[in-house]
């Protein structure tokens, strides 16, 4: 799909002309195009409604949806958290480690919380450093990857992550990285001078436990335009799985799904079939019309600036820096 401006547009039949030319240049068997211009219309439909594998196109699908549906202003906020004020550099009871689902939370940004943790007075917890990473479900991949896909083409999916849970690739961490991150935590508690006297355990967050210490990630339209722009296949699943919590209080892959398509229907736009957001999956099939559907309802959305400035630039930026240039 494409959606060209010009202020001195060719002729319909030229365009369409050498746009079909391009596309019989290519080995592929089947080809689904769907070409419209501003102020032309309709330029080329070539087997426009076959349902085909989108790739790294599903990231726009996901990459809408969240900003129409996500609140304005939203953050991934990991936290901690405590039921008890410290009292001489003593925390009577646990803390809590509360995964946000910040895709490009970093080591720097996890030991800037136990930095966090040091301002707020604390020397000693009495208790256990309690993860909570209720905040999506416990699946690792999403259905129709590859055996390879973790950690080839993303980390082990989980709310609390860290370098994009690439940091390791032993069998035990590709089956659970939020544990190790509460490690991590404890280890750089510890370069702190903050000692944890107990455990490291799973329990929610309770209602009464209140912040400690606090790292959010960028504005959500600078966290989509890193995942487009390098089409980040491990942040485009968190994506997902938050807008699947927001919609639908589902936030899992299949829920983050469902949810894209009941947003995306409400402007019109009828999604494909798939279990993923980034494209991976051997399920997900879009159409070329669909595509340029998606496309001009976002132009004409109020995230319609925001939706542009994510996507890669060709012969500029991200994955399109060294693509259609001179042309």
């Amino acid at each position: 799909p494409m959606a060209l401006r010009s202020d001195d547009p060719p002729a319909v039949d030229d365009l369409a002309a050498r746009v079909n030319a391009a596309l019989s240049t290519g080995t592929a068997h089947t080809v689904g195009a769907a070409v419209d211009v501003d102020g032309l219309g309709v330029v080329v439909r070539r087997d426009a409604a076959h349902a085909l594998p989108p790739a790294s196109t599903q990231k726009s699908f996901t990459a809408v949806a969240a900003l129409m549906s996500l609140p304005a202003g939203f953050r991934f906020t990991t936290e901690v958290a405590a039921r008890a004020k410290p009292r001489a550099g003593r925390l009577p009871g646990s803390i809590w480690l509360v995964a946000g689902g910040d895709p490009y939370l970093t080591k720097s940004g996890l030991h800037a919380l136990a930095q966090q943790v040091k301002a707020a007075g604390v020397r000693y917890v009495a208790a256990d450093l309690l993860l909570d990473d209720s905040r999506y479900d416990n699946r690792r991949r999403a259905r129709g990857w590859k055996s390879d896909y973790v950690p080839d083409e993303a980390g082990p999916l989980s709310a609390m992550s860290v370098n994009q849970n690439q940091w390791r690739h032993d069998r035990a961490f590709l089956s659970d990285p939020a544990m190790p991150a509460a490690r991590l935590f404890r280890e750089y508690l510890k370069i702190e001078g903050v000692t944890v006297h107990g455990a490291i355990r799973r329990m929610r967050r309770p209602a009464d436990a209140l912040p400690l210490a606090r790292r959010q990630s960028g504005p959500l339209t600078a966290v989509l335009r890193r995942t487009l722009k390098d089409s980040n296949n491990f942040a485009a699943e968190l994506v997902l799985k938050e807008v699947g919590k927001a919609v639908a209080g589902n936030p899992s892959s299949a829920g983050g799904h469902a949810a894209v398509r009941d947003v995306l229907s409400q402007h019109g736009v009828t999604a494909g079939t798939g279990t993923d957001g980034s494209g991976l999956s051997a399920y997900d099939r879009q159409t070329a019309e669909t595509q340029l559907a998606l496309l001009q309802a976002a132009d004409a959305s109020p995230v319609a600036a925001d939706f542009r400035s994510t996507l890669p630039v060709a012969c500029q930026d991200g994955t399109l820096k060294k693509r259609m240039c001179n042309t």
